[in-house]
């Protein structure tokens, strides 16, 4: 006998929730704000929406503009530095940081320039920022050119993994990174251009910065078995259940004991909302040591094969542990069973 006599209705795909997420971040992003049209918000950029600036700890603006947007200090410096400093506050929300904290000033024979840059990223393409401070330009003096960044990341199937020589060597860290679009790609690439890096500390900016990637560990062998998980039982309620804080703790314990186990570290690798979580029970440390035993010794988890026939492995969650991380409950609403009645008495010609 089924519960409650009603089968559990089947879920969206993770793709299509995905993708109706980024579409209403990008519908508020390009509402019209309450000032001049010629001071409208930036339309959306690279800049990831799981990033938050964190004011209080230390903080390089350059580094914060130069990782997210490209900015390349000119050479030789513009002459002039007088700058607005109403001007200067707006532009700085266009690009997600705080005017109110102080922390901002206009930086001494960089403020023309930096102001020039983020009123140019106001303008659309192909117009842009200057040339001469858009690394995305040929004409900055450090380009992003297509040849320079294949020689950092590699593609392969839909992921970009930096090229293990690209790293400082730092045993016990023998892996390498790999990120699963474009925008973050660049970013990798922008780093690795900017410092002398090993896999670790690559690692932790990446997970300070929310951004979804992978430890890859380079393994003879495939995947030995199916990644299951029974800690990811979803919860299931009826359709007039009233949630209390009771339900809330329950979810947290559950939470608790997901992220417990070895692979609790790929929580944090998926970024988002998921490393957020993770965040309250697992320090960002763990998950820069590299794949745990649930890869080295079981050979579970998230696996790729380059073209040149390298299998690379890490930790994973199977998508019922990310929906339990996330606190997702089943509901029976009966829907689901009033539509298959429909479509049998359809069929029967009643």
């Amino acid at each position: 006998m089924e519960p409650l006599g009603h089968p559990v209705e089947p879920l969206g795909q993770p793709e299509e929730t995905q993708k109706e997420v980024e579409n209403y971040i990008n519908d508020q992003l390009r509402q019209p704000s309450l000032t001049p049209a010629s001071h409208l918000l930036l339309p959306p950029t690279s800049e990831s929406e799981n990033a938050i600036v964190n004011e209080t700890i230390a903080f390089d603006l350059l580094d914060y503009l130069t990782l997210h947007f490209g900015y390349v200090a000119p050479l030789p410096l513009p002459p002039g530095n007088n700058v607005d400093a109403a001007r200067w506050k707006l532009l700085l929300k266009n690009v997600g940081l705080s005017t109110e904290t102080g922390l901002h000033d206009p930086i001494p024979e960089l403020g023309k320039s930096v102001i020039d840059f983020l009123h140019g990223l106001l303008r659309p393409l192909p117009a842009g920022p200057p040339a001469q401070s858009w690394d995305f330009n040929p004409s900055s003096c450090c380009p992003i050119l297509s040849g320079l960044l294949s020689s950092k990341l590699m593609k392969t199937q839909n992921s970009f993994i930096v090229v293990p020589a690209c790293f400082v060597p730092e045993p016990p860290y023998d892996y390498t990174i790999a990120v699963f679009n474009a925008a973050n790609a660049v970013k990798v690439y922008r780093l690795l251009e900017q410092h002398d890096l090993t896999p670790y500390m690559l690692a932790i900016s990446l997970l300070r910065e929310g951004i979804t990637f992978r430890t890859l560990l380079s393994s003879v062998n495939p995947p030995s078995s199916v990644l299951v998980s029974p800690e990811a039982v979803l919860p299931m309620r009826v359709w007039d259940h009233r949630f209390t804080l009771a339900d809330y703790h329950t979810y947290v314990q559950q939470r608790a004991r997901i992220l417990s186990s070895p692979r609790g570290r790929a929580a944090l690798l998926q970024g988002g909302i998921v490393a957020r979580l993770a965040c309250e029970h697992i320090d960002i440390d763990i998950a820069a040591l590299g794949p745990s035993s649930a890869v080295t010794e079981h050979g579970l988890g998230f696996h790729l094969k380059t073209q040149h026939g390298t299998v690379y492995m890490d930790d994973a969650l199977t998508e019922e542990e990310v929906a339990a991380v996330c606190g997702l409950h089943k509901c029976y609403t009966g829907m689901c069973v009033m539509a298959c009645l429909s479509r049998k008495s359809r069929s029967n010609g009643m």
